[in-house]
């Protein structure tokens, strides 16, 4: 008998436990892309837990008070989520704004912060080291259509612009 409750004890008292749904101990979703489709292979990270979604997309990790905080990374973007009391017994999407290479262009040097305040207690945020008057790719990041970002930028003033299309190479000229 003592063997049975030992490890169940020790596992309990350690946070090894998957939750089955959304509430103050934990959060159970699905991470989606814009389009419905499941993110597979992102690692969800709390202070307690790691897990990594699966083929559908689905996570599960332990957290509590007073950091209920979710976090993962697609490339260089960390996504965060927060607990939101409305989701309490429920597994939720996690659905990601529409993703597109854009350039972070800053009038001095700095580093910036990004981040995107989305719906139901979802952070999206990059940080980038700007220099003066070049554009710096991004990567990945929300379109336009997710709203203009808080840039956070000390000494500096820095905006997110939509990359300009390539330029295709002139004809050579005759002669």
């Amino acid at each position: 008998m003592r063997l049975i409750v030992l490890p169940v004890l020790i596992a309990a008292l350690t946070g090894c436990w998957e939750p089955k749904q959304t509430g103050a101990k934990g959060i159970v979703g699905h991470l989606k892309s814009h389009d419905g489709r499941p993110v597979p292979g992102v690692e969800f990270e709390t202070l307690e837990a790691r897990a990594v979604t699966g083929a559908d997309g689905r996570f599960a990790v332990n957290w509590k008070d007073p950091d209920r905080i979710a976090l993962a990374r697609i490339g260089d973007l960390i996504i965060e989520r927060r607990y939101v009391p409305e989701d309490e017994g429920q597994v939720v999407d996690l659905v990601l704004p529409a993703l597109a290479r854009r350039d972070l262009i800053c009038d001095a040097a700095c580093t910036a912060t990004i981040t995107w305040a989305l719906p139901r207690g979802l952070t999206l945020r990059r940080v980038q080291a700007c220099t003066v008057g070049a554009a710096l790719p991004l990567g990945p990041v929300p379109t336009a259509a997710a709203g203009d970002p808080a840039i956070t930028c000390p000494g500096a003033t820095a905006r997110v612009v939509d990359q300009a299309p390539a330029k295709e190479p002139a004809p050579p000229s005759p002669g």
